[in-house]
């Protein structure tokens, strides 16, 4: 009689999550929208989350409108969620919507913080 073999199940590795982080922005001040990036970035890191982080500036500055929405977009349909904070009062969150719809368009999760 043969004797069973016992496989070692394969590990496929484990894509990390990442979060893209829509928000207001250009009515913050560049300081306080650098140390919410850390804040949040560093939350993430510490929960096993990778931050797709918006308001990355790419050389060589300013970046163009066009631009701008073409690398957001990519972002977002890479992302596993979309965070969206929508918690200051009175303000038209214009391309956080922009952000969401595009989300909702790749099948990325929306969470809206309020």
């Amino acid at each position: 009689m043969a004797t069973p073999r016992t496989c070692k199940p394969t590990m496929r590795p484990r894509r990390a999550l990442t979060v893209y982080y829509a928000r207001a922005m250009d009515r913050a001040s560049e300081a306080d929208i650098a140390r919410d990036d850390l804040t949040f970035d560093t939350a993430l890191k510490a929960a096993g989350f990778t931050f797709f982080n918006p308001y990355a500036r790419e050389a060589p500055l300013p970046i163009d409108s066009q631009r701008l929405v073409e690398r957001n977009r990519d972002l977002v349909s890479q992302a596993s969620v979309l965070v969206a904070n929508l918690s200051r009062e009175d303000y038209p969150y214009v391309g956080v919507w922009f952000e969401m719809a595009d989300a909702y368009a790749s099948d990325v999760p929306v969470v809206a913080w309020v």
